[in-house]
């Protein structure tokens, strides 16, 4: 809510307010999407899951099938490299040229690069650097190593892959017989001590270790061909068999999540009816405010309340501010500010202009409903109007005044308890008989500042609270009292008591009424002296002497002890 002063601070706060509102707009805006992407995440995730999966599992495929289409080519190139490193020697047994002999050494490194890269991936912990610079070594592109060595470390020890890597294995053996063979044959063709037969024999040894490297190139091809396929073969079926696995649960998934919120969207229709019921049933209006994106719902019945239609109020909260009464604005803003920082309770009476023009009371309720931070997010609450309450509360204002008045103009001393006997209140009369002020009075029990005695006997009177309450009818005590004030002395009383009831008629309390009557009871006694007594002599008069005398003979014990 904002409101535009007239004064330079004013236009300021108003300005700031307006750039929060946007602020919080510009939040609002967010929290909606982010809200409404985590709800379609939870209504996709089972086929977001399905789709991440078959995604990774064929990454994994086409990474195998990859690697071992790495193999393929470094088999056809070690098998080149083979038949030019042997070709080679022999023609360098033929012609003695050291150049056959350098292309020898060229053609045979490839077959040996390989070998140092698989002796070093048999290591526990290897080193890659060697790896990588053995296959680069055999022509391998640098970009399908990272597959090939996976698929040694990871797959080595499976059944087919073992084949192929034995058969590598075997392989190397007789490539490191073909080095030795070809290390002799240089010797001699060095030495000049390459006779006929020796070169012969050279020769033999070296066809005959090309001879059992052949059918190893071909078993090693053929193997990698058939752990090719039969890894083709697996793959396709492990990626049918998670479809299939993976579907189907996806399918019960969804199924359970439609399920749900399908329970949900009629429990939402059951609570949005038991809204409504409670909604035209109440004699309130209702009203919704969305602080992140300043949108705001006022119910029909709020704006009957006003007097007005529905489409006779914009739902906006200027619209609610500008009825308010202009002296009472900034203490509903007040009163606002201090729920939404200090979390004080949102309960507050204003006058709001309805329709005709007049001002009516309405009390407005509200909560709101916060983040883990503590900041507000919404608030909603009620309205309902109280005029007829404030009316009602000013008559029995005036009517108590007037009792008060009352009260403390009469002539009659007054004090109230409540059932318990506790002091509710002392009339300046009763103050001034009984020597307590009211504030000192309030909440003492009675006998502490009525003591009331008879005047014959002294002794103390029943309680007249108690008695009330029991008989539950006024009463009037006897005559003959007195009343003992704060300082000692004592007066003459007369008093009555009455209960007190509400609407019900149950009794909440007794009021007592009592008077100084000293002045009558003086008058009374000198009545009396004067109608026995004669005036002149102050003796007694007539059938008042003989009455006097007739009692003194009558009683000897008093006349012997008036002799006496």
């Amino acid at each position: 809510m904002q409101v535009i002063y007239r004064t330079g601070k004013g236009v300021r706060a108003a300005n700031d307010e307006t750039r929060g509102s946007f602020r919080f707009s510009l939040r609002g805006a967010l929290v909606e999407v982010i809200s409404l992407s985590r709800r379609l995440v939870l209504i996709i995730w089972p086929f977001l899951a399905i789709v991440l999966l078959q995604v990774l599992l064929a990454l994994a495929s086409l990474d195998i099938l990859s690697s071992g289409r790495a193999y393929v080519e470094g088999q056809s190139i070690w098998s080149k490299a083979h038949k030019g490193a042997v070709a080679s020697l022999l023609q360098y047994a033929e012609t003695y040229d050291e150049r056959e002999y350098g292309e020898f050494l060229k053609a045979i490194s490839i077959p040996l690069g390989d070998r140092e890269a698989r002796l070093e991936l048999d290591k526990p912990t290897p080193d890659y650097a060697v790896v990588i610079d053995g296959f680069i070594r055999d022509g391998n592109h640098p970009d399908d190593l990272p597959g090939a060595i996976r698929l040694y470390r990871f797959f080595g020890n499976v059944s087919y892959m073992r084949r192929v890597i034995d058969c590598w294995a075997e392989a190397d053996n007789w490539i490191s017989e073909l080095v030795v063979a070809a290390t002799a044959l240089h010797h001699h063709i060095q030495s000049n001590a390459a006779g006929a037969e020796l070169l012969l024999a050279d020769t033999a040894r070296i066809k005959s270790i090309s001879d059992h490297i052949t059918p190893l190139n071909k078993r090693f091809s053929y193997t990698l061909g058939q752990a090719t396929r039969k890894t083709k073969f697996i793959l396709l079926t492990l990626n049918i068999c998670v479809a299939l696995t993976l579907v189907p649960l996806g399918i019960v998934s969804s199924y359970g999540m439609i399920k749900r919120n399908r329970l949900f969207e009629a429990r939402l229709r059951s609570s949005e009816e038991r809204y409504q019921l409670a909604i035209t049933g109440t004699n309130d209006g209702v009203w919704d405010w969305n602080l992140l994106t300043h949108q705001i719902y006022y119910s029909p019945r709020l704006k009957q309340l006003l007097g007005l239609e529905d489409h006779e109020m914009d739902n906006t909260t200027a619209a609610f501010i500008s009825r308010l009464h202009p002296s009472e604005r900034l203490t509903a803003f007040g009163a606002l500010r201090a729920h939404l920082k200090h979390f004080t309770p949102y309960d507050a009476e204003y006058r709001v202009k309805v329709k005709s023009g007049e001002y009516r009371w309405f009390r407005v309720r509200g909560q709101s409903v916060r983040n883990a931070d503590g900041r507000a997010l919404r608030m909603a609450g009620s309205i309902s109007d109280i005029t007829d309450r404030k009316l009602a509360e000013a008559q029995l204002h005036a009517e108590k005044e007037r009792a008060q008045v009352t009260l403390e103009s009469i002539a009659d001393a007054v004090i109230t308890t409540n059932t318990l006997g506790l002091v509710q209140y002392l009339n300046p009369l009763a103050e001034a008989l009984t020597g307590w002020k009211l504030a000192d009075a309030r909440s003492l029990p009675l006998q502490v500042l009525f003591q009331v005695l008879d005047e014959t006997s002294r002794s103390p009177i029943a309680d007249p609270v108690e008695k009330v309450s029991r008989e539950g009818a006024s009463v009037q005590l006897s005559s003959g009292l007195v009343l003992k004030r704060s300082d000692g002395s004592e007066i003459a009383i007369q008093e009555s008591a009455a209960p007190i009831r509400d609407r019900s008629g149950t009794i909440t309390g007794v009021v007592l009424v009592f008077r100084d009557v000293s002045r009558e009871r003086q008058l009374a006694a000198k009545l009396k002296y004067q109608a026995t007594h004669d005036a002149l002599t102050g003796l007694l008069t007539g059938l008042n002497s003989s009455n006097a005398l007739a009692r003194w003979f009558a009683a000897p014990a008093n006349r012997s002890a008036d002799t006496q």
